[in-house]
């Protein structure tokens, strides 16, 4: 996995995922990510970011955001979750080097846990994978 780019390794993430239920008609790169079309006529958007700082939370509308696991990143999510926990989003934050990654989405986990240990859980989430060096 290693020398693989954000896109690259969501093309291949996107296609694991796939293995079993076979839903995948195409997979069209796309300036910012990737557009999976389904069988039954759904699309996923996949949004490629390094950093999610140039992110405007009020623009996600539901793709999967797949960035790095940097510090900086667990950060942004932690201070925009109030805009970001009730659509229909999955952050993937991922380590390229060491083929690992973590998701989370925030309007399943704002109904089963509560605001007060938001910060805490994220931290959890976020090393239990080694940090992306910036």
């Amino acid at each position: 996995m290693k020398g693989m780019t954000l896109k690259e390794w969501t093309n291949a993430y996107v296609k694991y995922k796939d293995m079993i239920p076979r839903n995948i008609e195409t997979i069209q790169e796309t300036e910012k990510g990737l557009l999976v079309k389904q069988k039954n006529g759904g699309e996923i958007k996949y949004l490629c970011m390094e950093s999610l700082e140039t992110l405007l939370p009020g623009n996600i509308m539901g793709e999967r955001v797949v960035c790095l696991n940097t510090k900086n990143n667990v950060d942004w999510l932690t201070k925009n979750w109030d805009q970001v926990k009730d659509k229909k989003s999955i952050f993937i934050f991922v380590n390229l080097d060491k083929a690992e990654s973590w998701a989370i989405n925030p309007l399943l986990h704002s109904a089963i846990t509560e605001k007060k240990s938001l910060k805490q859980g994220l931290k959890a989430l976020f090393e239990s994978i080694p940090e992306v060096s910036p």
